[in-house]
């Protein structure tokens, strides 16, 4: 028997090669007592470990191996011994990442922190290194060191069959029983077995390239989990094949094991909740609740009062007082710095969280369940705050000043994905960069694992040269083998931690690249941990409502209130049949703006539906025509009345969770609590047949009959691959109607928001044409009218045009927009350069994007070109030398007055202005793309039957069409066949196309489309329903290229970047 003291996980970032569960299984499976996972630099993976080794039926130790910032270096590993070594692992944690420079723990804070702790001193200790290079001696002085800092000492030789270990594990050995100390074997794990070497050789590699990368390790297949009986004949070298030292020495290890073993309850804290303490938190939030009620108008409504009181009745039996206060407060200090703030997930629907203003939403409006937010018999509640993405910073210090207690952020891992698990394969191979990056390139967006099924799947990737050489055959099978290993650490974009004073001897913080500290756990372990998570997340969408409002506010004096508009307005209902949804929440990808084509939604609820019905799930099995089928009045008929009734707002069709809590307890009597429970368990085979037990079993006890019970059954079963949270749903539904009435009523501010934030999937040329078809002038930059944000002006008394920022400008820096902002207005183009100071680069992009036409009064009549005010600023700069202290390229003059730019180029015409705006600002303003090819589309109308978007919807079903435009985007999204189909948007002067390609399609014509910009896409009209939104089904798809044996014209090959790059030479050589 024997137990490893020393093992590193996956979690010991690019060293280790296995998730703690993979580790604690191969320990099992030999029948080892104890395992101690001791990750390098922190505890990551602690919770997983010992989740692993309970259900294993083995006994966790915890521990870290940390280097040491001492002048012989080297590493160390601490042990945590019973409640107060694990505080003081955790403070040495701590200590160890909040120092400066690289993670590593001094003597002085061992001696501080060494309570509880056992110090193993490894080869690859300071100890462990001065015996390995013969100065035994040294090795003394050394370890006289570690004695003086109070801590419980081990040396812990390790021995993998590399040359001059065994030698340095005897003289460890020996050393420790020269002076009286612990010796213990261990085999510093980094794979569970000898066949995953492999990777751990590559990890070498790769951390050896990488920035601040070390040697790396000894190659060896032995530093694996080894079972008892290979470590008791490691143990024999060790200790020169005497059999009473070799025992003596794993029966050291197992006693320090078995003494280091950790009660997950008694010693870790798992298995409570650590809350902030808040005295008589019951009657807190009973005042607040019913203090709501009353300013919301709920303590009018007996169902308000009655689910009031059975809310709260749960609530006292799980003693969430606390946690819903704190939420509660969280939420509060958010909005009173002004920012929106509001709840989604399950969580809207409890009426408490509506009364304590945490959520706008009303639960007993959208029929929704508490049962399926809170229960006694599942884990404690998670209630998620949406706020403006633009001030998530704001918000994350508003919560943690008004805490009383300890915070932190939440971690996460950013795992090894196909592009970057083939970039480190390539490193690790040797492979040459440019061959390995054409074949990332190409690749889509996918998981490691998924790469070699992807592969298989997509012509152009089989397509690509090389792919059947052995070398690439290598490539890829390493880069799978990396699949799904953690890279590095990172904050989590949304979650913190809220707990009392005693967070940190309960878990380790490290510092994250905003300056928060974090703790060293994800959102699945802070929960096992025992911790309130909060997750706080940054929507898009939330910033472009708030700046919507403001430019409303600050144009017309007044300012909608979103949270009370008028529910069902025909404008907005109008405006989203007709799919003009672009920029608009939940409604604005291609499929969306088809299904809203065929709901027509015209109210929040109708738009609770619709987000629910677009998922996988329900499109995989139609379900939107069930739901159409009951709005018309031709539903399926139930099975059941009951069922009949609780399906009936979606036409039969089981569709949320709350309808399944409804039927669950309709037909077996359970309650909505059980009901809940039975709905979790429906997520595996082994709990899908439990149910089904019990489902048939009380179904019966009620009188059901069997075809009735079967036939709910599979209602039932069918859901658990696709049901939808109303509630979510609910929270969504809000925000994407309020999105549509902004747009539909304020469309110019509407565009300044989502312009200034982007949170839809479209880029900014494409909002631009939107907002012209909505009658918004795209007005042009302007050195005295832009700002740092997307602005709404006045054109006239009907007309209201949209200013683009000068933050948009990419070459201009952010301290040099500052000064243009701040030192405005300016009386010339001499005044500009010598009060704002912008380097040469900015200058040119501002005065040929027209940020200067005003100013100088360029392309204006007789007035000077763009082109002539470029090289008069130049003249200007070399009216003297320049300034020794200058910047490289930054324009300084003489105060005297330089002569008036006079006409000596030729105008800008509108293609050479659509150049630059593309190439400075990466969008168009004063035209589109096509634009530049107007006389090839022309050609093309004429050969083939070239349709605009535009008029689109006037084709019939079937007919062939072909379209020519800017590709947008691609998809391939899971489909109800599982045949691959990618879906496209093209955008034309008049709007966008939804193009469809199927497989038959994609051998040909699949690589074109991924790869240009510019397409012609040749198919056939489809609609999935009468009226709905007209698409197309390619056939065929070709880059815009020269038809040669039409003498070069025809179509044109010319891909259009969202920036161009900065031609070569300087502006003013290109203006000569």
């Amino acid at each position: 028997m024997f137990a490893h003291l020393r093992s590193a996980s996956w979690y010991s970032f690019r060293h280790g090669t296995a998730a703690p569960a993979r580790l604690v299984e191969q320990a099992a499976d030999d029948g080892q007592p104890v395992l101690a996972l001791t990750d390098r630099d922190g505890l990551h993976g602690a919770a997983e470990h010992v989740s692993a080794c309970q259900e294993a039926g083995l006994s966790p130790a915890l521990g870290t191996d940390l280097a040491l910032a001492v002048p012989d270096g080297g590493r160390v590993v601490a042990l945590a011994r019973g409640a107060r070594g694990w505080a003081s692992l955790c403070h040495l944690v701590t200590a160890a990442h909040h120092r400066p420079g690289p993670v590593a723990v001094t003597r002085e804070q061992l001696a501080e922190h060494h309570t509880g702790l056992v110090l193993l001193l490894g080869s690859d200790s300071d100890v462990g290194r001065a015996l390995a290079q013969g100065r035994p001696a040294h090795a003394r002085v050394l370890l006289a060191a570690w004695r003086a800092t109070g801590a419980e000492l081990a040396l812990a030789p390790h021995e993998h069959g590399a040359l001059g270990q065994r030698r340095t594990a005897r003289a460890m050995v020996a050393l420790a029983d020269a002076e009286r100390l612990m010796a213990v074997l261990t085999n510093a794990v980094r794979h569970p077995a000898p066949g995953d070497a492999v990777v751990a050789h590559a990890l070498d590699r790769i951390r050896q390239h990488a920035p601040g990368g070390h040697t790396p390790e000894p190659r060896t297949p032995r530093a694996h989990l080894a079972p008892g009986e290979q470590m008791l004949q490691t143990a024999l070298g060790v200790c020169a094949g005497d059999q009473v030292r070799a025992r003596r020495l794993v029966a050291h290890t197992l006693a320090l094991a078995a003494s280091c073993a950790l009660d997950p309850t008694a010693d870790l804290g798992m298995g409570r909740t650590h809350l902030p303490t808040r005295p008589d938190a019951r009657t807190e939030l009973r005042a607040r609740v019913f203090d709501g009620a009353a300013r919301l108008g709920l303590d009018r409504s007996r169902a308000a009062r009655e689910r009031t009181e059975h809310e709260l009745a749960t609530v006292d039996r799980m003693g969430l007082w606390t946690y819903l206060l704190t939420i509660a407060d969280a939420a509060d200090a958010i909005r009173a710095q002004g920012i929106r703030c509001f709840a989604r997930g399950s969580a809207v629907g409890s009426l408490l969280v509506h009364q304590l203003g945490i959520s706008a939403i009303n639960p007993l409006e959208h029929h929704l369940v508490f049962e399926r937010f809170c229960t006694p018999s599942r884990p404690a509640p998670d209630i998620d705050l949406d706020v403006e993405s633009a001030r998530r910073p704001q918000a994350y210090d508003a919560v943690i000043a008004s805490h009383n207690g300890a915070s932190a952020a939440v971690a996460m891992t950013d795992t090894y994905r196909a592009r970057s698990a083939l970039r480190d394969a390539g490193t690790a191979l040797s492979m040459p960069a440019a061959e390995v990056e054409r074949i990332v390139q190409a690749f889509p967006r996918v998981r490691a694992s998924r790469i070699a099924r992807t592969i298989e799947e997509l012509p152009e990737l089989r397509a690509l040269e090389g792919m059947d050489t052995e070398p690439v055959r290598q490539l890829v099978g390493l880069a799978q083998r990396l699949s799904d290993l953690p890279r590095h650490v990172a904050m989590h974009p949304c979650g913190l931690v809220l707990s009392d004073h005693t967070l940190g001897d309960r878990l380790p913080t490290q510092p994250s690249g905003a300056g928060h500290p974090m703790v060293q756990a994800d959102k699945h372990a802070v929960q096992t941990w025992g911790l309130l998570k909060l997750d706080v997340l940054g929507v898009r969408m939330q910033s472009s409502l708030a700046h919507t409002l403001g430019e409303v506010e600050r144009t017309t004096g007044r300012r909608p209130d979103l949270e009370s508009l008028p529910d069902g307005d025909a404008a907005t209902a109008h405006m989203t049949a007709l799919s003009r949804t672009l920029g608009c929440f939940q409604t604005e990808s291609p499929g969306q703006r088809e299904l809203v084509s065929r709901l027509r939604p015209a109210t929040i609820a109708d738009l609770v539906a619709d987000i629910s019905l677009f998922r996988p799930g329900p499109m995989g099995v139609d379900v939107v025509s069930a739901y159409l089928a009951g709005r018309a009045g031709t539903a399926t008929q139930a099975p059941h009345p009951a069922v009949e009734q609780i399906l009936a707002e979606t036409g039969g069709a089981l569709l949320w969770h709350e309808q399944l809590l409804h039927l669950l307890d309709a037909m077996t009597g359970c309650g909505l609590e059980q009901a809940e429970n039975m709905r979790r368990a429906l997520g595996d085979a082994q709990g899908r047949g439990q149910v089904r037990t019990e489902f048939h079993t009380r179904a019966a006890e009620r009188g059901h009959t069997p075809d009735t019970i079967d036939q709910v059954w599979q209602q039932v079963e069918a859901f658990a691959a696709f049901g939808f949270c109303r509630a979510h749903a609910a929270a969504f539904a809000l925000v994407s109607y309020q999105s549509a009435w902004l747009k539909r009523h304020f469309p110019a501010a509407f565009f300044a928001g989502v312009l200034t934030h982007q949170p839809g999937m479209y880029p900014r040329r494409s909002l631009l044409h939107d907002a012209r078809r909505f009658g918004v002038a795209v007005l042009p930059l302007d050195l005295h009218a832009s700002g740092r944000h997307w602005a709404v002006e006045r054109v006239d008394d009907l007309h209201w045009g949209l200013r683009p920022p000068l933050t948009d400008v990419g070459s201009l820096t952010a301290a040099e927009r500052d000064r243009i902002l701040t030192q405005r207005p300016y009386t010339d183009l001499r005044d500009l350069i010598v009060r704002a100071r912008p380097s040469t680069p900015a200058l040119d992009d501002l005065i040929l994007v027209g940020a200067l036409d005003a100013l100088t009064g360029a392309e204006h009549g007789q007035g000077p070109g763009r082109r002539d005010v470029l090289l008069h600023a130049h003249t200007l700069a070399r009216t003297r030398p320049r300034r020794a202290d200058a910047a490289a390229d930054q324009l300084s003059l003489d105060t005297d007055q330089a002569p008036t730019p006079t006409r000596r180029t030729a105008p800008m015409n509108h293609l050479d202005r659509l150049d630059e705006e593309t190439r400075v600002l990466g969008y168009e303003l004063s035209g589109h793309v096509l634009d530049r090819h107007a006389e090839l589309l022309a050609d093309l109308a004429a050969r083939r039957n070239l349709v605009h978007a535009a008029d689109l919807n006037r084709v019939p079903s079937g007919a062939p069409v072909t379209v020519a435009g800017l590709k947008l985007s691609v998809q391939t999204p899971p489909t109800r066949s599982g045949r691959r189909t990618i879906f496209a948007s093209v955008e034309d002067r008049t709007g966008l196309v939804e193009v469809a390609m199927f497989p038959d399609v994609q051998e040909h014509s699949a690589a074109v489309l991924m790869r240009e910009r510019l397409v012609v896409v040749s198919g056939r009209v489809r609609r999935s329903t009468p009226g709905a939104l007209a698409t197309i089904t390619a056939t065929r798809v070709e880059s815009l290229r020269p038809d040669r044996s039409r003498g070069g014209r025809g179509i044109v090959n010319a891909r259009t970047p969202e920036r161009s790059p900065r031609r070569a030479g300087s502006a003013a050589d290109r203006c000569r």
